[in-house]
């Protein structure tokens, strides 16, 4: 199966879902975060804003903030196709954006150095063993990921039921480590 066809079949996965399962699954994924010492020995953590039926990184965002964590978010440059991140300093800074996911409102954009950055939460619509990841096709991640002079803790996160085996392509960059409701898979 093409990455086209593994997205849509696992879009559809995803649908089925039901709303609790999908409240009490993202809780445990991001309790585990919290949990990691990769967490626990951050301070600067870039974390995706999530969208439709991804973990709810809404919770996650705040209490980082809360822990006095420095959490930027990812901003889109729609003419350049490529991600930035800003600082966010409050949740409610947040309004609808590219493809309607959040983004900081103009009055907080503080776009910063990634390189700044020791531990990237990152989304995936499908993960494999070897950290590699499928997302949503327009290669945000990947891009930002191989313009880093700096090597972050990537860690993704999704539901059991997106780790699967696919091939990767040569310029796909993995995770360190994968966050699931059911495991935690060490890469390196």
């Amino acid at each position: 199966m093409n990455k086209k066809d593994l997205r849509k079949m696992m879009l559809e996965k995803l649908q089925e879902i039901d709303s609790k399962s999908h409240i009490y699954k993202s809780k445990s994924i991001i309790n585990k975060l919290f949990d990691s010492e990769q967490y626990k020995s951050s301070k600067d953590i870039f974390v995706f804003v999530s969208f439709k039926n991804e973990i709810n990184t809404h919770e996650f965002i705040n209490r980082a903030i809360n822990d006095n964590k420095n959490v930027y978010v990812p901003i889109i440059d729609k003419a350049n196709k490529l991600m930035n991140i800003s600082k966010l300093t409050r949740f409610e800074d947040l309004e609808s954006g590219y493809f309607g996911v959040l983004e900081p409102n103009k009055e907080s954009i503080d776009i910063v150095d990634p390189n700044i950055l020791d531990l990237v939460i990152t989304p995936g619509l499908i993960f494999n063993t070897k950290g590699y990841r499928i997302g949503y096709g327009a290669g945000f991640y990947d891009k930002f990921f191989s313009s880093l002079n700096t090597n972050p803790t990537k860690i993704g996160i999704c539901f059991e039921e997106q780790i699967m085996d696919f091939e990767n392509d040569d310029y796909d960059i993995p995770v360190d480590l994968i966050i699931n409701d059911k495991s935690t898979i060490n890469i390196k």
